[in-house]
């Protein structure tokens, strides 16, 4: 799995045009402190001031340039803390890495943040465009509760990807259980009626961990 530093990005967003060695590239990890740096404060800010930090602007052309590379299978973001709501990585990186021409099969997220309506729009636009994703995994799916009335537009792109396989999505409204309770409820039977999944959790977090589905509340289908 291969591993960038923040500056290592920007170097590689510098000779896009050579493209030799990212076009070789199979799997793909941002992790840790680079995983922050693309978070949902934006490239340029860095809560803890500790984490050398990406251009948004460079986040973007370097996001929106691997999602076509040719032999790319595999992109995980992982956070490197387990605080309530730290590490979370903004929509937009997401969308940034969805295309039509994308190879990606296996995509996993730590700590999802769906701030507002515009955003699960955004998100399912990106996921209808990107038929090649066998498997998602999404834990957790942080919505915010105060302006997102409905997550079935994201959950119906996801039903209807062509090629999904495996889902599992845990589902957090920032600790508002109902709320939580709320997007999980409308979710779950338009997840069911996907013909196409194999595969399938939705979770509600438990608090205090955020990664592992053993830990948190929720069915199988």
């Amino acid at each position: 799995m291969d591993i960038f530093t923040p500056s290592e990005l920007v170097s590689k967003i510098k000779w896009c045009e050579e493209r030799k060695d990212l076009d070789c590239m199979m799997n793909l990890c941002i992790c840790g402190p680079e995983y922050d740096a693309m978070g949902a404060e934006g490239g340029d800010y860095d809560i803890y001031d500790e984490t050398e930090t990406v251009p948004e602007i460079h986040i973007n052309i370097f996001l929106k340039h691997i999602s076509t590379l040719p032999a790319l299978r595999e992109v995980e973001f992982i956070p490197d803390y387990y605080s309530e709501d730290g590490g979370m990585l903004d929509s937009s990186r997401v969308c940034w890495l969805l295309s039509k021409d994308s190879k990606i099969e296996t995509l996993t997220i730590g700590a999802l943040m769906v701030d507002n309506q515009s955003d699960v729009e955004k998100l399912a636009e990106a996921f209808s465009v990107c038929t090649s994703i066998k498997a998602l995994h999404i834990q957790p799916l942080l919505i915010g509760y105060r302006d997102v009335k409905t997550v079935a537009p994201l959950m119906k792109a996801l039903a209807a990807m062509p090629n999904l396989k495996k889902l599992h999505i845990c589902f957090d409204a920032f600790g508002e259980k109902k709320a939580t309770q709320r997007y999980l409820n409308e979710s779950a039977p338009i997840l069911q009626a996907a013909t196409n999944l194999q595969g399938m959790e939705v979770l509600e977090r438990s608090r205090g961990y955020q990664y592992n589905p053993e830990l948190s509340n929720g069915r199988s289908f």
